[in-house]
Parts: structure tokens; C-alpha cells; sequence
């Protein structure tokens, strides 16, 4: 098997968004194996809630991609995703001035 990083932004054909009713702000970071067909076949979610979790994977297990070639034969290929739950940035008067006068 191959990893290959970014691999499923690059190559994705359909996704469902998880959808996480409990906002955490925590970067979840997801590898996931995609097979020959197209399907994630395995996802290990390397750090998230219990309840994040179940729900990304619920998610990613209908995720289509289009299948990864090696030497002109599909082959499964690991790669990982980031899911990321960040607080928007408060603008300071700093940031949203105009710098040119």
C-alpha cells in the first residue's frame, strides 16, 4: 500500500460533511485507507471525542474517490484529512486597517 499525502482533496468525487451538533475546537486528524474501488475501507481517527469520532467516520465511510493508479493498476492508498474546529478570530484594529496611507 502507498501513502500518499493530500491524496483525498486532491481526488475526491463525493463527500457527506460530519456534522458535529457539539462544537469542540480541536483539530481532528483522520488517516484513512481508500480502496481499489473508490470506498475509504478503513478510517482510524487519531485524536478526537468519542462522539466527534463516530460521526466523522459515519461521514467518511461515504466518501468516494477516484481510485489511486500505480505502474497503470489501481491500488488502495492511505492518506489522512483534517477536520478542523477552530473559533473564528476576533478582528483587532490592527488587522483591519489598511496599512497603506
Amino acid at each position: 500500500m502507498t501513502c500518499v499525502a493530500g491524496y483525498a482533496e486532491q481526488n475526491m468525487i463525493s463527500k457527506v460533511e460530519p456534522v458535529i451538533n457539539d462544537r469542540k475546537f480541536n483539530s481532528i486528524p483522520v488517516r484513512v485507507i481508500i480502496g481499489t474501488d473508490g470506498k475509504v475501507k478503513h478510517v482510524h481517527v487519531i485524536s478526537a471525542f468519542q462522539d466527534q469520532a463516530k460521526v466523522i467516520t459515519d461521514a467518511l465511510f461515504q466518501w468516494r474517490f477516484r481510485p489511486y493508479q500505480q505502474n497503470g493498476k489501481a491500488v488502495d492508498v492511505e492518506t489522512g484529512i483534517l477536520f478542523g474546529y477552530s473559533p473564528p478570530r476576533p478582528q483587532t484594529a490592527s488587522t483591519s486597517q489598511s496599512t497603506s496611507q
